[in-house]
């Protein structure tokens, strides 16, 4: 499966809450929080539900009036930077709720 494939869900050991127009993340384990911001922000709360890459390019290019091409490497980049620390997980389809 292609990184473009992958479908990327917030993990269930990450704690989140939200503070006016940011997150902040912690993991169950450690003492580090993170704290997400702007479209960062907007990406962690769409991952409540499992997207793709692709997905989440579609919707924000259209949403912020960009050329898919000119934000699908912040997105992924920072997907895989979440990813690395813990706070999201990739699922199968059959996985997601209702899918």
């Amino acid at each position: 499966m292609s990184p473009r494939d992958a479908r990327f869900a917030q993990s269930q050991t990450a704690l989140s809450r939200s503070v006016g127009p940011d997150v902040l993340l912690a993991a169950t384990e450690g003492d580090e929080i993170e704290v997400l911001s702007g479209t960062a922000a907007v990406i962690w709360r769409f991952l409540d539900t499992p997207s793709t890459l692709g997905h989440l390019v579609e919707v924000l290019a259209d949403v912020y009036r960009r050329p898919p091409d000119a934000i699908a490497g912040d997105i992924e980049a920072l997907l895989q930077d979440l990813m690395g620390r813990g706070f999201l997980v990739t699922v199968k389809a059959e996985d997601d709720e209702g899918g």
